[in-house]
């Protein structure tokens, strides 16, 4: 549960279901992170690596079918109905456990929420048996109850990425908590020095928030900028 969004927009939901219509579980590979603290506590946290310890030897998909086993019988053991991630990571967990869990019988659904451009976001951070691992990811996404994507342009990435048939994949934005930015927007600033000095420049300062990657479109700006300075130039 570190600070990314995934973990936020987990958050979100988990503070804003209605606790008349669902009991809430939280399964993690690791019982950490500075978000962790924010889990409402009516949610069971389960993880793996509370149960598990890490081996000398590995060999290449163990640790994988330690997590697709220990995630399945926590599944059976809790009777879940729908299990829900964003991460593709967990998405090449949770596809072979829900298929395990129903062979012995626990029908599960599953809703699988993709955040990133696969091509860019998956190439990135896999470079180690990519291939295989895009197989497993593209049939995890195929076996799902309902598949969403954050936007149009990662949905469409996806298709191609996966080779996901027309129409599998549902654009739902991603919520924003505008309660919390109210809250935020009239709290006391911290650092009072920081607020005065950007508050004593006479141009424009422009925050860009994201990880420095190619998805996150920061380039978009810097274009923009670039545009309106020649166009400025361009007048005077």
């Amino acid at each position: 549960m570190d600070g990314g969004g995934s973990e936020r927009q987990l958050l979100y939901l988990m503070k804003g279901l209605d606790r008349r219509l669902f009991e809430l579980q939280l399964y993690l590979l690791y019982r950490q992170g500075s978000l962790l603290a924010q889990v409402p506590a009516d949610v069971a946290i389960h993880s793996f690596w509370d149960h598990h310890k890490a081996t000398k030897w590995n060999w290449p998909g163990k640790i994988h079918r330690s997590q697709v086993r220990h995630l399945a019988e926590t599944i059976q053991r809790e009777k879940s109905d729908v299990v829900y991630e964003r991460l593709f990571h967990m998405a090449m967990i949770a596809g072979p456990a829900i298929s395990r869990a129903s062979r012995m019988g626990q029908m599960v659904g599953r809703v699988s929420t993709i955040v990133s451009p696969p091509s860019l976001d998956v190439t990135r951070s896999e470079k180690r048996w990519l291939f295989w691992k895009r197989r497993l990811l593209s049939h995890s996404y195929r076996e799902a109850s309902r598949l969403l994507a954050v936007s149009h342009g990662t949905a469409m990435d996806a298709r191609q990425f996966y080779s996901l048939p027309q129409g599998k994949i549902e654009v739902v934005p991603s919520p924003i908590d505008i309660e919390q930015i109210d809250k935020q927007a009239v709290a006391p600033i911290a650092n009072a020095e920081s607020l005065s000095m950007w508050q004593s420049r006479s141009n424009p300062r422009i925050l860009s928030i994201g990880r420095l990657t190619a998805e996150k479109g920061h380039r978009f700006l810097i274009e923009a900028v670039a545009l309106y300075l020649s166009l400025i130039h361009i007048s005077e």
